[in-house]
């Protein structure tokens, strides 16, 4: 991976972290065929504001603080099948930090919390439900979704003549 573009992951990524009232001690990356870069967080918060997975009880309802659909689009324009505009809004969406949904949260008094990363919005789910012993009944119409139908098909080199 050329230098310049190392150097911008790590200026982004001290950037972000400044931008959250914290700092950085020390950042550690590992390459592989598809390059990985993650922060982890430590520090101290007080008991009575801690969200919980297994804080959910009958009756909550549940919360989006971004659209869904990044990591969708993030693979789609690894493989150039993604508008540049629908990348461009999935990565102004994964840019924001989540500050303002966590201070509403708070003010709120959230059950439970989670964030939707890796295992996407079933698998963290389903790690709530588990934790708190209830069920969840999901409407995908009222969902949101970044613009993920809007992907350019993958073009087939053979089907143009």
């Amino acid at each position: 991976m050329p230098k310049d573009i190392i150097a911008a992951v790590f200026k982004g990524g001290a950037d972000k972290v400044l931008e959250a009232g914290a700092s950085l001690p020390a950042a550690t990356p590992w390459w592989t065929r598809s390059s990985k870069y993650g922060l982890a967080v430590t520090g101290r918060i007080h008991p009575k504001r801690i969200f919980i997975k297994g804080g959910l009880r009958p009756g909550h309802r549940l919360f989006l603080s971004k659209p869904l659909g990044t990591g969708v689009i993030a693979t789609a324009a690894k493989n150039d099948a993604c508008e540049p505009t629908v990348l461009e809004g999935a990565v102004r969406s994964m840019l924001r930090l989540n500050r303002v949904a966590a201070e509403v949260a708070r003010e709120t008094g959230v059950g439970g919390a989670t964030d939707i990363t890796g295992f996407g919005l079933l698998g963290h789910a389903t790690e709530m439900l588990q934790a708190s012993g209830v069920g969840m009944a999901l409407r995908m119409d009222d969902l949101p979704c970044s613009p993920a139908r809007l992907l350019s098909p993958r073009k087939d080199p053979s089907a143009e003549a």
